[in-house]
């Protein structure tokens, strides 16, 4: 829990190569706060479930690591009173880590990762339905395809044995994705800071070696 994403079970780990499936969420949208989707339907939570390979350029218990990622999920958006399928996303990245970076058993983490929706995915963010159509936003059907790209930077730091904090900054690019001509793109542009802890509760008396 909280290793990676929202959850995930590892299935296959070795030096090179790492299979699991894995649980990641997203936040809602309230359309009232959004001048865009002013009089639109709420965006609810996604949840989005599904595989992911990992090949290791380096191996795991060296000081720095790189990963090659491909991540296919089905995501569903609820408001916890019912769950729709809304489409499917995949998602390479490249990451970096370095350990012990800066102080003893602190982590530092770049990311990019690019976005592409599909099988009706992008019509839940881009696409405007004729009854939602006024004249500063028309009617507009969504393209399946690219999304766009983020680039993380981040870092945690084990302050405890049981205890990691960790932050860092998402800088999202959407221009010349399969919906910049949406009305509902407004900027090509967005940045994100975020920070919080993990706290592991209970820990085995064998530890993996990672």
């Amino acid at each position: 829990l909280g290793d990676r994403g929202a959850a995930r079970g590892i299935i296959v780990d070795d030096d090179r190569i790492e299979f699991d499936v894995g649980l990641d969420a997203a936040f809602p949208v309230d359309s009232d706060d959004n001048d865009a989707r002013e009089g639109m339907d709420d965006l609810d939570f996604l949840l989005e479930l599904g595989p992911r390979l990992t090949y290791r350029f380096l191996p795991p218990e060296d000081r720095d690591e790189l990963d090659l990622a491909l991540a296919a999920r089905a995501v569903f958006s609820t408001d916890f009173g019912n769950f729709r399928y809304q489409g499917l996303t995949l998602n390479p990245s490249l990451t970096y880590r370095r350990n012990d970076f800066i102080l003893d058993d602190m982590r530092g983490v770049v990311s990019l990762s690019p976005l592409f929706g599909f099988d009706g995915l992008n019509d839940y963010f881009y696409r405007v339905s004729p009854s939602e159509a006024r004249p500063d936003r028309p009617a507009y059907e969504a393209d399946d395809g690219y999304i766009g790209t983020e680039l993380s930077i981040g870092a945690s730091w084990g302050i405890m044995e049981n205890l990691r904090v960790f932050g860092g900054v998402q800088v999202g690019y959407w221009d010349h994705s399969a919906n910049d001509d949406s009305p509902l793109h407004r900027d090509d542009w967005t940045v994100g800071i975020g920070g919080g802890l993990r706290w592991s509760i209970f820990t085995s008396e064998r530890r993996v070696k990672r």
